[in-house]
């Protein structure tokens, strides 16, 4: 089976991309009937308590859409990645591979997708040694 990095970099998925784009805020502080703009809310806050943020509606809906796309990208890395574990595992009833998989996530789903792999190894020789045990 192919490690996420493997599938991530066949589909072009960047994992480690920062998002290029930030979000604009105009900040305001107000003050004895003056209204004055700030660079921070900091800056702000030492001219005045009654501060108001705006964000810039532009950059936040180029924000929205990078972070949408970013988004859509690693869930076809998800998708093709639980396919392949699936297959890893075919030998496996549904049921079986459930209670299996539903283990392998709650011990390692944190740590990564290919730790959960591992993970997945164990909990499944586990489950065969109970099985082949209550056989016996």
């Amino acid at each position: 089976m192919r490690t996420y990095d493997e599938i991530c970099i066949e589909l072009g998925y960047d994992k480690n991309l920062k998002c290029p784009i930030t979000v604009e805020k105009t900040i305001h502080a107000y003050k004895n009937g003056i209204c004055a703009k700030f660079d921070t809310i900091e800056q702000a806050k030492k001219f005045s308590t009654n501060v108001s943020q705006e964000v810039d509606l532009e950059s936040k809906a180029a924000y929205d859409a990078w972070w949408k796309d970013r988004t859509n990208a690693e869930a076809k890395v998800v998708v093709v990645w639980e396919k392949e574990f699936r297959k890893e595992f075919s030998e496996l009833s549904d049921k079986l591979f459930n209670i299996c998989y539903d283990e392998a996530y709650d011990r390692s789903h944190s740590y990564g997708f290919d730790e959960m792999l591992n993970t997945m190894y164990n909990v499944v020789a586990f489950a065969n040694d109970i099985m082949k045990a209550q056989n016996e």
